[in-house]
């Protein structure tokens, strides 16, 4: 799909005698900030990566060798560290060598293997997003300068044979996700039903309402909503804020909350011997007016409800992307 949508905008910047006059690197305006929402729902993914993770080979290879050696290297080597794991194990199945507390410390303290791959295919399917949004945002641009619509599709005849495959792929691709993505909805509304009676609903009866009362309220807000890129905003404002900003920020503060609760507790209550022979200094007091991930957090939450609030401002009042 995005190879057939950069081709047609290939052609159409083909023809132009000069497609890069009307380029702007830059658009100072209130009324580009009514792009935001739809950017935070183009990269959002995180609803999807606890699945993925938990489908993940326990030694995962597919993507190992996508990227040159040290690229993207946290802490250590991964090759090293996989490596050495493979010696050991090899070590005590011949009985040439055994795993020492040593040697099993510092690999039981570092990164999984799976928590190692699962980085990288964060990494692969981020730069291949990255890449088609870049395709089909540039062409874009330089073949519909002042015209480009939120659903780019539409700035197509309906006539063109290959567009209208487009939409066939878009629209199946839609039909393959929509079991995904009910399934964490169905999971939400379990829990929240559980979290209120105490009875955790799963019989075939309740999946069967869910699934029909999921599929009308999204069939009514198909039928009532004519442009795509309302969704997409709101989606973005909302959902994707919440992902992306708000709750990382809300975790944040919590995870500085009780480091700051638990430094406030007597070092005597723990480790009574070695403060009564002077062998452990006093713990430092952690602040939370001085935690750097307290008001990282509070930053996030608040972007977080600053696009929310653009988010509905730009749907009462609408703007156009791009100041037109």
């Amino acid at each position: 799909m995005v190879g057939i949508v950069t081709y047609r905008n290939a052609g159409i910047i083909a023809v132009e005698p000069s497609p890069w006059a009307e380029v702007q690197p830059f658009n100072v305006s209130l009324d580009a900030l009514a792009a935001v929402p739809i950017i935070i729902f183009g990269m959002q993914c995180h609803a999807q990566v606890i699945t993925v993770f938990n489908e993940l080979e326990e030694r995962p290879r597919l993507v190992k060798n996508l990227f040159p050696s040290g690229l993207f290297r946290l802490r250590g080597s991964d090759e090293e560290e996989d490596g050495a794991q493979d010696a050991v194990v090899e070590g005590v199945a011949d009985g040439t060598g055994a795993e020492t507390e040593s040697e099993a410390g510092p690999r039981q303290s570092g990164k999984s293997r799976k928590l190692r791959g699962m980085r990288r295919v964060v990494m692969a399917a981020i730069g291949l997003t990255a890449a088609g949004y870049s395709a089909i945002g540039l062409t874009g641009y330089l073949a519909f300068p002042h015209s480009a619509q939120s659903n780019i599709l539409n700035n197509f005849s309906r006539r063109d044979g290959l567009m209208q495959l487009c939409r066939a792929l878009v629209g199946l691709m839609k039909v393959v996700s929509y079991p995904i993505n009910h399934h964490p909805a169905r999971t939400c509304t379990q829990d929240v039903v559980a979290a209120l009676t105490g009875h955790r609903p799963d019989s075939a009866a309740f999946n069967f309402a869910h699934a029909a009362g999921f599929y009308l309220a999204t069939l009514a807000v198909a039928l009532a909503v004519s442009d795509l890129g309302q969704v997409f905003k709101v989606v973005g404002g909302t959902n994707g804020a919440f992902l992306i900003l708000g709750l990382p920020g809300a975790l944040l503060m919590k995870y500085a909350s009780d480091k700051a609760l638990a430094s406030r507790i007597p070092l005597v209550v723990e480790q009574p011997l070695l403060v009564a022979r002077g062998e452990a200094p006093p713990p430092r007091p952690y602040r939370l007016l001085t935690s750097k991930l307290w008001w990282a957090g509070l930053g996030l939450v608040g972007l977080c409800v600053g696009v929310l609030a653009l988010t509905i401002v730009s749907i009462v009042y609408p703007m156009q992307p791009g100041g037109e």
